[in-house]
């Protein structure tokens, strides 16, 4: 389950500089014509450079189009470099979709300037804020006022009081204490190989004199809490290139067996008696004891003694600086952990700090020695097509040995993504682009945001991040703004949104609470309908920009229901774990389990190198789907939904952890296991399940439900076969449980009648017309569950959402 973990600070600057559209297509240019894995197809007879670009725009794989004059044949590419001169050749991007006619003069425009210090546009208008706290403060000769404080004058103390109110009202906050948590990009990277060395470290001690406590540095990254009367400081620094607030948020014993029967963990643990010995487990989540104790609910010390907990977990990193008391999620894993695997020894690692801490926590986790490291966590600052920080370290400890597992995401399929298409129409920041694939124009997004609920969204688009690998990086500049019925726009509650980001990442973070007092409507009462705004402030219009959903209602109009995985999750040699009610799987009479309707979907492409080429490197994700709803002794107080006395912990943050404590028991079982052949034990073993979006049964790997559920028994089966081939004796019998001579594994092939396979002991394959039956059956049961389930889904789901305590 994942929490959210972000005060709703304040937005960015507003206003813009004039656009200046780039030229569709260059003549005499042929795009990659050396690089056999550039080409998607080719499409021919196509009458003009024009019709071969709409193809382009209709492939989402597509960045890039050359079209042969002579031949009347259009090239749709995935990359660019190298080009070559070639006559009569026409080459292009998917971008450039309409073309912008609009007479636009600086006077026709918004007035005012963006922010252009290191500081984000959220930052910069919280030092504002700080700034007005100042007896005396005025705004600086010459400057424009800002659309945060309103339409007309406000007074400083209203101001003041909105800042305070957002600060302090929105849950567990990245505002605390004065200090803000912050992520800092130096403007020179670090040298090739430099950790935490040369420029870095005396950054570091520039901003340790400036009040930052809890710094940490990862290569690129320098996190930590940066006191409020320093932002205007490090605004200024020459060698910052930007500072922008790490907002985050985790994906949500006396604990009871739901978790371990679901995967029948139960059953392999009575059969070969393995119970993690001598495997040691490790957890990056938020704190592990800074709960804030209420009735019914445990400390750590509490669980200890109720054998709810190991006596000796090893406390690598505690979190909770930025939270109010603490959440525990990380304990509530670990008892999850332990109540499957309960003599493996647990570590414990917060990623709580921003992404620095959390790369380094994973590889703080790899050296204490874990042979398995779990997360919860996802940073809204890690790139969603380019592997960053903390996915370059899951990657690094899985190259090591270590098998490593990531909670999903609670984010469904509420993604957006389409290439930019100029509307031809001015926002507030800049071109409107057209959300309508058709020839007809809709540049407002319609969304609804209750009284008293917000709704967040994080956008990224396809141009490498200078976070992660220097150089240029973005060379656009895009905002995503919320408007209301009026079409102003709604800055005083907009957090993000309109970042400055040439050089910089390809990032925004936009957040609206709706806190009842926008009525423009005319209607009675305080508006619950706003609009949504994608605007090209600056340089290229991109061929691919993509948002997900973070909180609120998904748009009703446009919208692409797309891929929500991404970040670490999405990192290579990390196993994405999705989640389903463990009442809702096969030991709890329902076959096959029914996938959680909140569990995020794959697959997100990555398009960029760390080092910044453009690549297309196809992530497949989810890979399994594990129990969530399981009890926990204090984790989430009040939410008890099975009336049995205990809280039930519901999310992908539930599911990875019992998914990982299986593969700590395979590990017993047989050590010599590698990380892949591990992983093909857990995935080939898994109940296939079905996409329950799709209009049939999906037999197979599927992007909401990946390989199926996990089963610990049949995983266990496969895992001695493994072995036993490697070992070359003979093979394993998984009914007499010991090697011998010429013996047939009983684990089935993966796919819709993996039970059936399992269960003939002729060892023959199931017939074509049993494998009917089994599909007919399945598909008969999850039309039953659906229909009985559909409404509790719904609910569930917005429950979830309003909670922000999900990943």
């Amino acid at each position: 389950m994942q929490r959210l973990q972000v005060v709703l600070v304040l937005a960015s600057l507003c206003c813009l500089g004039a656009y200046t559209p780039v030229p569709c297509v260059e003549e005499g240019v042929d795009y990659a014509p050396n690089d056999a894995d550039a080409d998607i197809r080719v499409e021919t007879p196509i009458s003009s450079p024009e019709a071969c670009q709409r193809a382009c725009e209709k492939e989402t794989q597509c960045f890039f189009f050359t079209y042969d004059t002579q031949r009347k044949a259009c090239f749709l590419k995935r990359l660019q470099e190298p080009r070559v001169e070639a006559a009569g050749l026409v080459s292009g991007t998917k971008a450039c979709v309409k073309t912008h006619t609009a007479a636009v003069q600086e006077a026709d425009l918004p007035t005012g300037v963006k922010h252009r210090g290191a500081l984000s546009g959220a930052l910069a208008r919280l030092a504002e804020a700080v700034a007005f706290e100042e007896e005396g403060a005025v705004r600086p000769e010459g400057s424009k006022p800002y659309p945060f404080w309103g339409k007309g004058h406000v007074s400083r103390e209203d101001r003041l009081s909105l800042e305070q109110r957002l600060m302090a009202t929105r849950g567990p906050h990245h505002v605390r204490d004065r200090h803000v948590l912050v992520e800092v990009v130096p403007s020179a990277p670090p040298s090739e190989g430099e950790e935490g060395g040369g420029q870095m470290e005396e950054l570091k001690q520039v901003l340790l004199d400036k009040g930052l406590k809890n710094a940490t540095v990862a290569r690129r990254l320098l996190t930590g809490w940066l006191p409020l009367e320093a932002l205007k400081e490090v605004d200024s620094l020459k060698t910052v290139n930007s500072v922008r607030p790490a907002l985050y948020r985790t994906n949500r014993g006396l604990v009871s067996a739901q978790g371990r029967k679901s995967m029948r963990a139960d059953m392999l643990t009575k059969r070969l008696n393995v119970t993690g010995k001598n495997v040691k487990v490790g957890v990056v989540s938020d704190t592990y004891d800074n709960f804030c104790c209420g009735e019914h609910l445990t400390n750590a010390q509490q669980d200890i003694e109720n054998d709810d907990l190991p006596a000796d977990v090893d406390i690598l990193m505690e979190g909770g600086y930025s939270l109010a008391g603490g959440s525990d999620e990380g304990r509530a894993m670990l008892q999850l952990i332990y109540d499957i695997a309960s003599d493996a020894k647990l570590g414990f690692h917060t990623a709580d700090g921003g992404t620095a801490v959390f790369a380094q926590g994973i590889r703080a986790l790899a050296e204490w020695g874990a042979d398995v490291i779990v997360d919860d966590i996802v940073y809204f600052t890690e790139s969603f097509f380019q592997d960053g920080e903390v996915a370059q370290a899951a990657t690094e400890v899985y190259k090591q040995g270590v098998a490593y597992f990531s909670a999903a995401g609670n984010m469904a399929d509420e993604s957006y993504e389409s290439v930019f298409r100029d509307s031809g129409e001015e926002g507030q920041l800049g071109v409107l682009h057209d959300f309508d694939p058709s020839d007809g124009v809709t540049v407002y997004q319609p969304i609804k945001v209750p009284v008293g609920e917000s709704w967040m969204a994080i956008l990224n688009w396809d141009q490498a991040w200078f976070s992660v690998s220097g150089g240029e990086g973005s060379a656009s500049d895009l905002d995503m703004i919320v408007y209301d019925a009026k079409k102003t726009p709604v800055y005083y509650l907009l957090a993000g949104g309109g970042d400055p980001n040439i050089g910089r990442d390809a990032l925004e973070v936009t957040a609206f609470f709706n806190d009842g007092t926008i009525d423009v409507d005319g209607k009675p009462g305080p508006d619950t309908d706003f609009f949504l705004a994608i605007e090209l402030h600056q340089g290229p219009a991109p061929g691919l920009m993509k948002y997900i959903m973070m909180e609120g209602e998904a748009p009703k109009e446009h919208f692409t229901f797309s891929s929500t995985i991404f970040g670490h999750c999405n990192a290579e040699g990390a196993i994405a774990v999705g989640a389903a009610e463990y009442s809702q799987t096969s030991p709890f009479n329902v076959t096959p389990a029914v996938i959680e309707p909140h569990s995020s979907v794959g697959p997100t492409n990555i398009l960029f190198s760390p080092n910044g080429d453009r690549i297309l490197d196809k992530r497949m994700k989810p890979e399994l789907v594990g129990p969530d709803g399981v009890d926990t002794t204090f984790f989430i107080p009040d939410r008890d939904e099975d009336n049995t006395g205990f809280p039930n912990f519901y999310g992908t943050s539930a599911a990875a952890p019992q998914v990982a404590a299986v593969a700590a028991l395979l590990l017993e079982l047989e050590p010599g296991l590698t990380v892949d052949e591990l992983y093909a034990a857990l995935t080939e073993s898994a109940q296939d399940m079905d996409n329950t979006a799709t209009a049939k049964f999906d037999v197979g790997f599927d992007t909401r439900t990946g390989h199926g559920f996990i089963d610990a028994e049949k995983a266990a089966d496969l895992a001695k076969q493994l072995m036993s081939e490697r070992r070359g004796d003979g093979g394993y019998d998984a009914v007499s449980m010991q090697a011998g001579a010429g013996a047939e594994v009983a684990t089935p092939p993966p796919g819709a009648a993996a039970d059936v396979a399992a269960g003939d002991a002729s060892g023959e394959e199931p017939s074509e017309e049993l494998l009917n039956e089994v599909l007919e059956e399945k598909k008969r049961v999850d039309e039953s569950v659906n229909r009985e389930n559909k409404q509790d889904d719904q609910k569930r789901r917005r429950l979830m959402k309003k909670a922000g305590s999900h990943i």
